[in-house]
């Protein structure tokens, strides 16, 4: 079977996991030496964040395994009882996965900076929109995209105006994202050494 790529993901996924988890790491550490044990809430929710972030991260590499997207019936006869089993229990871990990422969400409305996450989840929501708009809409017909022969000319099979679309969104949305705790850190009763 065919197959995409996914080593270029999967070291993405672990770089981002590492440097988050030693952030978190050393924010938890900080504050047991500032503070000791005696934590506010905002102290807990780092520890959740730490759990829920490993979680995630082994829901999406437990689903990468096994994706039955794309599958002829000619290949799901042909899977081994073992790949069988294997694309069933991705698409558990899948349901799970989505089920952890709602359950994270309906915590973080607790939080005090609320509004601020809600704004940011709309502009995520329409950069999403604005880059599923480029890639639909910068050749048209649309089926020219995915066209092999006869050739569909540069516009649609280099598809630079998606590239542009996806950096800028995603470099927007990723310093939007970054900016949510800073009005903690405003608040935050220390000196910088500390």
């Amino acid at each position: 079977m065919g197959g995409i790529n996914l080593q270029p993901v999967i070291i993405e996924m672990w770089t981002e996991y590492a440097i988050g988890i030693l952030t978190l790491c050393l924010r938890i550490f900080g504050r047991v030496k500032i503070v000791r044990w005696k934590w506010d809430g905002d102290d807990y929710l780092a520890v959740a964040a730490l759990i829920l972030f490993t979680s995630i991260l082994c829901f999406v590499l437990k689903a990468g395994k096994g994706s039955i997207t794309g599958m002829t019936d000619e290949i799901a006869l042909s899977l081994t009882p073992e790949q069988y089993r294997s694309h069933e229990t991705g698409a558990k871990w899948l349901f799970a996965a989505c089920i952890d990422a709602k359950l994270e969400a309906e915590c973080s409305k607790t939080l005090p900076e609320q509004r601020l996450v809600k704004w940011t989840s709309v502009v995520v929501v329409a950069a999403y929109l604005v880059v599923i708009g480029v890639i639909t809409g910068h050749c048209w017909p649309t089926y020219r995209l995915w066209q092999v022969y006869p050739s569909p000319g540069d516009d649609c099979s280099q598809n630079r105006a998606k590239y542009y679309a996806l950096v800028i969104t995603n470099v927007f949305t990723d310093v939007l994202i970054i900016l949510i705790p800073i009005p903690l850190l405003w608040k935050l009763q220390t000196t910088i050494k500390k």
